[in-house]
């Protein structure tokens, strides 16, 4: 219900052949549905693999563009996954040279259509890959495809705050309340609060 309320089943006007299979039904509007059912069964294939890491800190979760920073790094403080949101360099997994180089046993990456350059830096260390993606992504170099509305920053926010509750249950983590606050995922002031819910919802 969460997910339905954060339009998170909202795909694009564009939808990529290999997307098709997750579309539920395209509205008169032109903009193709996403089935919110096999994104939860993605999610669950992709914990399948996450869960095999020998350290959650080995696990990198990818927003370079820093759209989504306050929601990647609250998910990163829940699970205990690295999370990656500042301005990507060319070798930085996969030249050891280059200072703060960090050589991950998974990735996730937060639209893939914003950070093909990290996705494929990524692709060449034979590590899985699963991505966000919505109904208009390239999904080349993608092991796992987990389909949601990438396009609205509140719907994102929702995702991985769903995602990160999944995540904390199926590793059977403690649930401390007070990371669970869902306003820890948003970035909004109080100023442009009912423009955000007009504009986003």
């Amino acid at each position: 219900h969460l997910m339905l309320y954060g339009h998170c089943n909202m795909g694009l006007n564009v939808c990529n052949k290999k997307m098709r299979r997750y579309i539920y039904y395209k509205a008169k509007n032109k903009f193709f549905l996403i089935d919110l059912y096999k994104s939860i069964k993605k999610i669950f294939i992709a914990f399948s693999i996450l869960l095999t890491s020998t350290n959650l800190s080995n696990i990198l979760i990818v927003d370079s563009s820093g759209r989504y920073k306050k929601a990647v790094d609250k998910f990163s403080e829940i699970t205990g996954i690295t999370s990656f949101s500042t301005e990507y360099k060319a070798g930085t997994f996969s030249n050891t040279k280059i200072q703060n180089h960090f050589n991950p046993e998974s990735a996730i990456v937060i639209e893939p259509n914003n950070d093909y350059k990290i996705v494929s830096e990524l692709s060449l260390l034979n590590i899985p890959i699963i991505a966000l993606c919505n109904t208009g992504t390239t999904i080349k170099f993608i092991d796992v495809v987990i389909p949601c509305n990438t396009s609205s920053k509140f719907s994102l926010c929702v995702f991985l705050y769903v995602l990160s509750r999944y995540f904390i249950r199926v590793n059977k983590l403690v649930e401390p309340c007070s990371l669970f606050s869902f306003k820890g995922f948003l970035t909004y002031s109080k100023k442009n609060k009912k423009y955000i819910k007009k504009q986003i919802l």
